[in-house]
């Protein structure tokens, strides 16, 4: 679970491994919400957060049988937009909830309509390496780029005339 602010919204961030349906819920009788994400318990649940942003009084993860019931205490009247994203480019899938304070007179639970099945997220598959591994070095330097320099010591040789031969000279 991670959370941001931007400006006057609030960002909660849950990264999933496996299959995991989420939903966001209203509480019945209150301003709060509910993300419940299943199955999903770890087996150490995030700690509360005390008054993380303007819009919220606390979250209060909580393990609930399979489930992750993480209830955001409303401070004032809100709106929420929530999406799902896939697993993708070494990130693991994520399930994205924002809040943004209500404007007067706007619907304040939830913003989009309620999914008649909560969207499971699949994970990417991770790629496993077989066979020998092979390590190529590039360090980049070519042209006229000596590469790193220091006590008299270089990472690279000079390049030598077209049709030029190496000469050492030894000091003496």
């Amino acid at each position: 679970m991670r959370t941001g602010v931007h400006g006057e919204s609030f960002r909660l961030v849950l990264d999933l491994k496996g299959a995991v349906s989420c939903a966001v819920e209203e509480v019945p009788g209150s301003r709060d919400l509910r993300v419940v994400a299943a199955p999903l318990c770890p087996a150490r649940p995030p700690e509360r957060i005390d008054a993380p942003h303007p819009l919220l009084r606390a979250i209060e993860p909580s393990c609930d049988g399979e489930r992750l019931v993480v209830l955001l205490a409303a401070a004032r009247p809100i709106r929420v937009e929530s999406f799902s994203l896939p697993a993708a480019g070494g990130k693991p899938a994520r399930f994205v909830v924002d809040l943004f304070p209500a404007a007067p007179g706007e619907e304040t639970q939830p913003a989009q309509p309620e999914p008649e099945q909560p969207e499971l997220v699949q994970p990417e598959p991770v790629p496993h390496r077989t066979g020998d591994w092979r390590i190529l070095i590039d360090p980049g330097h070519g042209g006229r780029d000596p590469g790193a320099v220091a006590r008299g010591l270089r990472e690279r040789r000079p390049a030598l005339p077209e049709g030029g031969e190496q000469v050492r000279r030894r000091s003496g």
